[in-house]
């Protein structure tokens, strides 16, 4: 997905843990200027089932 919309995977961090927690530390870390957070759309039961960050 990365090279579709061509960004570099350098820009990827995976992290476990809670979700505002971890956004934080994360920004904090690598002095980022912004954050995006994507989503893919789920139903609230798909959303509740997986899981759906954007809605947090």
């Amino acid at each position: 997905m990365a090279e579709q919309y061509n960004v570099s995977v350098a820009n990827y961090i995976v992290r476990a843990g809670s979700t505002d927690q971890v956004i934080i530390d994360v920004a904090t870390e690598t002095n980022a200027g912004i954050v995006v957070i994507g989503t893919v759309g789920r139903t609230r039961l798909k959303g509740k089932l997986i899981g759906n960050i954007a809605v947090f």
